[in-house]
This record gives C-alpha cells, sequence and structure tokens, in this order.
C-alpha cells in the first residue's frame, strides 16, 4: 500500500471502462447519474466515484503515482479492523509498519446553494423512470432519525403512504418508494417512481398530492410508532458480521464523524417527537424538489412536471439526451 508498483494499470483501464459500459447500459445507474448532476451542480459529489471514460482513457501511471504521493500519507489514511481484535496491539502494529509521512489533503468545499432543476434524458426505453428530490439532513447533522422515520412512513415500508395510494389504490406504478442517502456528510431525500408511458401524468399528479399531504397532513403519532417500529427492526434484524461492522464503522471515521452503537441508534429513533417528523418532513416541499427522468419522450415529461409541478418545470432545462 506504501510502495504499490502499479502494474498493470491498462488492464485495470480496460476492466473500469467495462464497467462504465454497464452503467451506460443501466437505465436507473443513468437516473441517479441525471439526478446528482443536477442537485449539486459542478461539485464533486455530482460524479460518480469510478470517473468517466475520458478521464480514465487519459490516466497514466506518472498520474497515479503523483496522487499517490500526495493522499496515501499518514494524515489520510484511516486504518479499521472489526472482529476478534486487540485495540492496544493493532494500534502498535501500525504504528511499526506504517511509515510513509505527509500533508494531509485540503478539505472538500462543502456544495453550493442551488435552486431545484428539471432535467431530462432520452433513453429508447418503453417506461419513465423519475427522481424527485432535495438535500437533506445526513448522519452528522441534526434532524436525520426524524428524517429516516418520515422517509419510513412515506415511502419506505410496505404500508407507506406512496405505496397504498399510487400502488395499492389506483395500480399506477409498479414501483414508488422514498430513500434518504447521501455521504455522512451531506445527505438528500428522494421519491422514486416508475411507470408506464400513459400513466405518467397521473402519475406524477398522485405523487404531487401525497408531498402536498405529507406537508399539510403530516405523520401523526400512529403513524410515527409504526415507522419507528419498522426502522427498530431493521437495525435489529440487520447482519452485524465483523465485515459489515467494519464498513459502518469506517464510513463514519473517513468522514470524522463519532463512532455510535447499535443502543445509541435506537435511542435517537426512539427521541423523535411528532412535532420533530413534521418538521422534518419539509424537506419534501414540493417547491424545493429536483425532479430528473429517464424515458422515451422529453416534451410528455416535462408536460407531465409542468402540470403537477407549476413553475419548476420552467427552470433551466438539461438537453435531451441518447447514450
Amino acid at each position: 500500500m506504501q510502495e504499490p508498483s502499479f502494474d498493470g494499470v491498462d488492464l485495470e483501464r480496460h476492466r473500469v471502462l467495462d464497467e462504465l459500459a454497464g452503467y451506460e447500459d443501466d437505465d436507473a445507474e443513468a437516473l441517479d447519474t441525471l439526478f446528482q448532476r443536477s442537485l449539486y451542480g459542478d461539485h464533486p459529489l455530482a460524479r460518480r466515484p469510478i470517473g468517466d471514460a475520458e478521464s480514465i482513457r487519459s490516466l497514466e501511471k506518472a498520474d497515479l503515482e503523483r496522487w499517490h504521493e500526495r493522499a496515501y500519507a499518514a494524515p489520510n489514511v484511516v486504518l479499521v479492523a472489526a472482529g476478534d481484535v486487540d485495540h492496544e496491539e493493532l494500534t502498535r502494529s501500525a504504528g511499526s509498519l506504517w511509515w510513509r509521512s505527509g500533508d494531509a489533503l485540503p478539505g472538500r468545499r462543502p456544495p453550493s446553494p442551488r435552486s431545484p432543476q428539471v432535467a431530462f434524458e432520452r433513453r429508447d426505453i418503453g417506461q419513465f423512470l423519475i427522481l424527485l428530490g432535495a438535500r437533506a439532513p445526513s448522519e452528522a447533522e441534526p434532524g436525520y432519525h426524524a428524517l429516516w422515520l418520515v422517509v419510513e412512513a412515506l415511502g419506505a415500508a410496505a404500508s407507506s403512504r406512496l405505496w397504498a395510494r399510487l400502488g395499492e389504490q389506483l395500480g399506477l406504478v409498479y414501483a414508488v418508494s422514498a430513500e434518504h442517502g447521501g455521504t455522512p456528510r451531506h445527505g438528500h431525500a428522494v421519491v422514486s417512481v416508475a411507470m408506464q408511458a400513459p400513466d405518467l401524468a397521473r402519475a406524477l399528479a398522485e405523487v404531487r398530492a401525497e408531498l402536498d399531504r405529507l406537508v399539510d397532513d403530516p405523520l401523526d403519532a400512529g403513524e410515527l410508532r409504526r415507522a419507528r417500529a419498522v426502522a427498530r427492526a431493521e437495525l435489529l434484524l440487520e447482519p452485524r458480521s465483523a465485515a459489515e461492522e467494519h464498513d459502518r464503522i469506517g464510513r463514519r471515521a473517513v468522514a470524522g464523524l463519532p463512532l455510535v452503537t447499535l443502543a445509541d441508534e435506537l435511542n435517537a429513533l426512539d427521541a423523535v417527537s411528532v412535532d420533530d417528523a413534521r418538521l422534518a418532513a419539509r424537506v419534501f416541499a414540493p417547491e424545493a424538489l429536483t425532479i430528473a427522468g429517464v424515458g422515451p419522450d422529453e416534451s410528455a415529461f416535462r408536460a407531465a412536471v409542468d402540470a403537477a409541478f407549476g413553475d419548476l418545470a420552467q427552470l433551466t432545462p438539461s438537453p435531451s439526451r441518447t447514450p
């Protein structure tokens, strides 16, 4: 790790380009990339971590060596272990084996405020896939656990508002959900919906109606109680293998966040009040949402967005693109 040979760069380049080609063929991946780009603009969070084909083709061995020299210095490295590990012994071993010193990399600037966007990419498919979302509290911020429960009630659980209305009552969509994602320090919340082309306008109108209802008729004590029960069950039943603990600990450590236990997470969920949840629900206020879609017809998409979300459809349009 401290003195890599960088042999096989061209072979790895070929593998990565194959992986990127797979992303280009994946409609859901294309939508996610379009949404991130619309939500974060020119910030690095808008880019795929794997990079793009142009940058992968242009990188040479010397570029990798220069990057390694800067990045793999002690101040930039986090060592994570989980399982049957003695902390003191691990610390001593790491101290004796790691000799590369250097300077810490500068911190990334946070993403700048950005007004809601509407973006579309034309793809030769028989359906529309749409994401509607906004920036939201991350793990490092107050309101994270309240939004977790709002997302459960809105679209993550089988009894959620979105599925009950669009899926069970109307049969308009085959997939609709809500998610809370992002990085440990930069979060976003999204509604994801997929439908056949003839159902596009009505499905978006129904999504809008449910988002309006979330703001005007927020979660009551019963909904919050059910959402909390689902979230607690997910935590308690989630596998807690050494590998999963390793990833969870590392994710927070790299971001400079304090480590939390299962009990900490459960207590934080239990502490969420109805008022906390109602405040968190404002993340989904329709006027604040960025909307991204992929499908066969841009004019139909924009007409449906305009009908359901009004002036939002008039904001900076992205050109249609066929991969």
